[in-house]
């Protein structure tokens, strides 16, 4: 099973889906898959960074110059469903949850760096 979910980044110009999706160092990415089973992946125009290739090493294929969009693939119905889920709140930036997820990468990735204050904790 598989679902294609499209960035929409002609509503939010600006907005870093790419970096909300991944997470400091793949974090939310990877705690997305694990709480839904699921391969999660970006795709399309603007996922690959110019002169780059694919990290899963595969060549450019025609999904690559679709738009950008978010491909969700799991082992049945409902992981596909629960990793939809988790996607589609990252894609409304401006919603309480992923407001509450850009905090926490935002706190991780101080942690990460070393730059996290006492008055944070």
């Amino acid at each position: 099973c598989w679902r294609k979910l499209i960035v929409p980044i002609d509503k939010y110009p600006g907005y870093n889906f790419f970096g909300a999706i991944i997470g400091p160092r793949g974090n939310a990415q990877k705690r997305m898959e694990r709480e839904s089973g699921c391969k999660i992946v970006i795709r399309g125009r603007g996922a690959i960074k110019e002169g780059c290739g694919r990290h899963d090493g595969k060549p450019l294929g025609p999904e690559d110059d679709e738009p950008m969009h978010v491909l969700i693939e799991g082992p049945d119905e409902e992981s596909v469903e629960k990793g939809q889920e988790l996607v589609t709140q990252v894609l409304n930036p401006y919603s309480e949850s992923a407001i509450a997820q850009k905090e926490r990468q935002m706190r991780e990735l101080a942690i990460i760096n070393g730059t996290l204050k006492e008055e944070d904790l």
